[in-house]
């Protein structure tokens, strides 16, 4: 409860004291966060813009920059660090190559930060946006602070399967399966969150039910380092590992009795876009 009273005072403070746009006039989303990237979460999201200028999300202070040249942020290559209210920090990554010093460091959303670049461990031209909150140690999703889009098409729930014994099998409409304890597993996507259709993203919230039990609510609202991993925060708590199965989200554990059961699966973007199936289970 404490989580989620924390999120929407978040959103609303900051929706309603700071003036935020996309760092990109014009870009689309091409990565997001919380996503599969190199078996590990994305920190933050990707917007492609080619040639693009970059500019702060939010007002705020310069207090770091480098260039690929640094080792420490040979990954990023050039980058520019920000410190907001609230103790928030923007970080922009593989921008082209600076010129000169900084002429300035208290700047606003209408001063440019560079120009996108594929600078680093970058496969093209794109921004690398990440968000982090000082004060409670987590990344943000930026999609949570950043202004709508415009999207109007919910995500896309393309196959469910059924994992048993190292087996899986896909799910149709109507299914007769044995009892017993599986995992239910399902590729999910939202098409959504970029202009252009073919760019594949993860959807905002995924929750499962079965016998009309919430088995499971996934949220891509924040990241958390403990213990040395990275944990999803928003829903329920859950790790890269326990999260997906090569491409496929592992939506939870269930046991299967003998009768008939329904199995709910629900998928939601960022601006209330959803899809829903319904699988309708006879086990012997």
């Amino acid at each position: 409860m404490r989580k989620l009273i924390f999120l929407f005072f978040l959103v609303l403070t900051w929706n309603s004291l700071f003036a935020y746009q996309w760092p990109i006039a014009g870009g689309f989303l091409t990565a997001s966060f919380g996503e599969n990237s190199l078996n590990s979460f994305l920190k933050g999201i990707r917007i492609s813009g080619y040639g693009s200028v970059v500019s702060p999300f939010l007002e705020g202070e310069l207090i770091y920059y480098s260039d690929e040249s640094d080792q420490l942020t040979s990954v990023m290559g050039n980058t520019r660090v920000l410190h907001h209210k609230n103790g928030f920090r923007s970080i922009y990554g593989h921008l082209e190559s600076f010129y000169g010093e900084p002429d300035k460091f208290q700047l606003s959303e209408n001063d440019q930060l560079g120009i996108v670049g594929n600078s680093g461990r970058a496969y093209e031209k794109s921004l690398f946006l990440i968000i982090y909150d000082t004060k409670m140690n987590q990344y943000v999703n930026p999609q949570m602070v950043l202004p709508p889009s415009g999207d109007m098409n919910p995500p896309v729930i393309s196959h469910v399967y059924v994992l048993s014994n190292d087996e899986r099998t896909e799910l149709k409409e109507v299914n007769n399966l044995s009892s017993g304890k599986v995992k239910i597993l399902a590729d999910i996507t939202d098409y959504g969150g970029s202009s252009h259709n073919t760019i594949e993203t993860v959807p905002y919230s995924i929750s499962m039910f079965y016998l009309g039990n919430e088995i499971n609510l996934i949220k891509y609202d924040t990241l958390k380092e403990e213990r040395g991993e990275l944990i999803l925060q928003g829903g329920r708590p859950v790790s890269f590992k326990n999260l997906y199965d090569d491409e496929a989200f592992l939506l939870g554990e269930i046991y299967l009795s003998p009768g008939v059961a329904f199995l709910e699966i629900s998928a939601s973007d960022y601006y209330g876009n959803s899809s829903n199936r319904t699988i309708q289970l006879t086990i012997e």
